[in-house]
């Protein structure tokens, strides 16, 4: 759950950031834009910066940029409008985590004998299920250990958002890079 909250945070904070530079750039631009209408995915917002400069309009549309920018709108949109991305572990079946409630029942008997000889047995009986169960979770293969399930329509993937972060990090602050440069850098301007 913890994992959950800060993965959900950091997405959300990110997904700010990006949406935040367009906002920037309506004042730093003195575009006529409102600023309810800025955003990354804004085409008002690229329709208005276009006027001025094209550059920074097809570095964000790269298919590369792009893309990840989609996949930061699902995160955000995961983390803003539904549960806490939380990330859980993919497993897989192995031969032990296939057998059966009755041969798992017998390992645990001799396993946690003791359990079976100090609690009432209407317990232990009632215990059963969620033992079986948890056993048998612990015999499968560790397949990833951060998933979360993305939704957009009726597409559906798979991302670890914890293992991600480097990666969303190198292309946040690429986005930012380009945003600085077409905004401020004055060599930029005189060269085209």
């Amino acid at each position: 759950m913890g994992v959950g909250f800060y993965v959900s945070t950091f997405y959300l904070f990110l997904w700010g950031m990006l949406e935040h530079l367009t906002i920037v750039a309506k004042w730093a631009k003195d575009l006529t834009i409102d600023e309810t209408k800025c955003g990354i995915r804004s085409e008002k917002f690229w329709k208005e910066f276009n006027k001025i400069d094209p550059r920074l309009s097809i570095f964000v549309r790269q298919p590369k940029i792009s893309e990840w920018i989609s996949v930061m709108a699902d995160m955000q949109h995961a983390a803003a409008h539904r549960d806490l991305a939380l990330p859980t572990t993919v497993v897989s079946a192995t031969e032990d985590s296939k057998k059966s409630d009755d041969e798992i029942r017998d390992i645990i008997r001799q396993e946690d004998s003791y359990m079976y000889e100090s609690i009432l047995a209407p317990v232990m009986k009632s215990m059963e299920p969620m033992m079986i169960w948890l056993w048998r979770v612990s015999k499968m293969k560790i397949v990833a250990p951060s998933m979360v399930v993305l939704k957009w329509g009726e597409k559906a993937y798979l991302r670890d958002p914890v293992m991600s972060i480097d990666h969303d990090l190198q292309y946040l602050t690429a986005i930012i890079d380009a945003f600085l440069v077409a905004l401020f850098n004055t060599s930029a301007r005189t060269e085209c």
